[in-house]
């Protein structure tokens, strides 16, 4: 397990879950022992296939289970996974003038970690030129809100443009309305371009393979 992959946790939620599912396991165990009959002493085996189990049962909760109940209490970490529609504004480079382009992104989401891809859609509506996240991050605000950080790199269009860098900060905002990403984003292009990203939740099934 890398570094962070406990960043999302609630640690005291944790620490209790792993203590509480211990006790009960090693208990189980305990229980089913005199039951099974063998010629080695399986007890001496009842501390190990506890922690197996335990660390078993926290793969499966990360992958899988942490969005629902009761497992996303271990969590402090929004749901942020599913597909988001909307558009991004700035000012273009060349023209100077201020345009709106449409876009998608797409997130990938589990109990550790967080994937992120961005398309933006040429004039025939299709998308293109995907922008794969590198970094990414979950903070929560003084003022309870939650913000996801993320750089990522695009490998550009031949002909069209070139290869390049940015960093995205997006509130997230949750309501009557829906869920939404908002914020800004930032490039290393030449000439440097920078606007405002607004997308809406659209759906959990991602179009794209993560």
């Amino acid at each position: 397990m890398d570094n962070n992959y406990f960043r999302y946790y609630k640690p005291s939620y944790l620490i209790a879950f792993v203590l509480i599912s211990g006790t009960l396991i090693s208990g189980f165990l305990s229980w089913l022992i005199p039951y099974i009959h063998n010629e080695w002493n399986i007890s001496y085996y009842q501390f190990p296939a506890t922690s197996i189990i335990i660390a078993g049962i926290i793969v499966l909760i990360n992958k899988h289970l942490w969005k629902y109940k009761p497992f996303k209490f271990l969590f402090w970490i929004p749901d942020l996974n599913g597909r988001y529609e909307g558009q991004i504004e700035y000012n273009n480079p060349v023209s100077g003038k201020k345009e709106k382009k449409k876009c998608t992104i797409e997130i990938f989401q589990t109990g550790s970690k967080i994937k992120i891809n961005s398309y933006f859609a040429k004039s025939n509506g299709k998308e293109k030129s995907p922008s794969k996240s590198l970094v990414e991050s979950v903070v929560k605000n003084d003022n309870d809100l939650y913000s996801l950080i993320f750089t990522y790199q695009n490998e550009g269009i031949q002909g069209i443009f070139q290869p390049h860098n940015g960093t995205n900060i997006l509130n997230y905002i949750h309501n009557k309305e829906g869920r939404f990403l908002e914020g800004k984003y930032y490039t290393n292009r030449v000439p440097q371009t920078q606007g405002e990203m607004n997308v809406k939740f659209i759906s959990n099934n991602l179009k794209y393979d993560y």
